[in-house]
């Protein structure tokens, strides 16, 4: 999960201890961010697919090997 640097994530880690937290600047937060609508017609805020791949980029030493070949492939 994505959040900006600064954010107090104690209380969702405390309740869901599987889930690993991104920190990005604050300037940085919103730049591909769109509202789909979610499977049971909430909205919901995502990340585009250009900025999905950058984040995969940037991370891919911390990616399967394979994962990473495949995710670049699809998207290209």
């Amino acid at each position: 999960m994505t959040v900006k640097v600064g954010d107090n994530v104690g209380r969702v880690k405390s309740v869901r201890d599987s889930i690993i937290f991104k920190y990005v600047k604050k300037d940085y937060y919103d730049i591909g961010k769109i509202t789909i609508n979610g499977p049971f017609g909430k909205e919901i805020s995502v990340y585009d697919k250009e900025r999905t791949i950058l984040d995969i980029i940037k991370d891919k030493d911390r990616i399967d090997t394979q994962v990473f070949s495949e995710v670049i492939k699809s998207y290209f």
